[in-house]
């Protein structure tokens, strides 16, 4: 759990030491009676999977499950829908972000940092996110705004 740092408010403020958390995670608990033995270490490949054999009645990974379900269970894709759990006043939701870094022994420092001040203009920003739609929350308003828009299957 990071030392409780994936824990945050819709705004991005840390939320994890709160009465708010303890309530969404004690929600949380309710429906794990019902999931089949083992679910909790299943990776994201074994949730969506187990989702598309409807082995399981949700899951938590919106962008990867639509886009296996539009390849692997079109069957489903009118019976399915996204949702934010109806969770108390404060919505609570799991943050992570990807990261990027330059190593201090990298021989062509100020190469690699021209790239990744490239590679996250809005433009090359929405080519990433999209890569499988809805799986990242874009972190820019202008890449949501075209997030949106974005015409994908």
């Amino acid at each position: 759990m990071a030392e409780g740092g994936d824990y945050f408010t819709c705004d991005g403020e840390v939320i994890f030491g709160q009465p708010v958390t303890l309530e969404a995670v004690r929600k949380w608990l309710t429906p794990t009676k019902y999931a089949p033995p083992g679910f909790t270490t299943w990776e994201y490949g074994e949730q969506i999977e187990a989702f598309l054999r409807v082995r399981v009645a949700m899951s938590m990974y919106a962008g990867r499950l639509g886009v296996n379900t539009a390849a692997k269970s079109r069957e489903l894709e009118d019976r399915v829908t996204v949702l934010f759990p109806p969770w108390g006043d404060e919505k609570v939701t799991l943050g992570v972000w990807s990261s990027f870094a330059i190593a201090a022994g990298t021989r062509h420092q100020a190469e690699d940092k021209a790239f990744l001040q490239w590679l996250v203009t809005v433009d090359r920003l929405l080519c990433y996110n999209m890569i499988v739609p809805g799986h990242m929350d874009p972190p820019l308003p202008a890449v949501q705004a075209m997030a949106v828009e974005y015409d994908s299957p």
